[in-house]
């Protein structure tokens, strides 16, 4: 018996800049930047279900009640049958 677990992995990043007006005063030419920037990023890993594999046959046993996955490995399944 194999058992593989499945998980859904999101990776996001965001970055952004602007600059300011270019008319700033000779006294606080140096005291003031100008430029804004800013980023961020966001990672997020949800388990979905296992892949199981016995004696030949392949299942897939959902962690939520969604079965489209489920149909997908399924169907799979049985295009790798018909293949052979």
């Amino acid at each position: 018996t194999t058992i593989i677990p499945i998980t859904k992995v999101i990776v996001g990043f965001v970055a952004g800049g602007g600059e300011y007006s270019q008319n700033i005063p000779p006294k606080n030419a140096q005291k003031e930047y100008p430029f804004a920037g800013g980023s961020t990023a966001g990672f997020s890993i949800s388990p979905i279900g296992f892949l199981v594999m016995k004696n030949g046959k392949t299942e897939f046993v959902t962690l939520d009640n969604k079965s489209t996955f489920d149909e997908l490995v399924k169907l799979a399944s049985d295009i790798t049958k018909k293949v052979k």
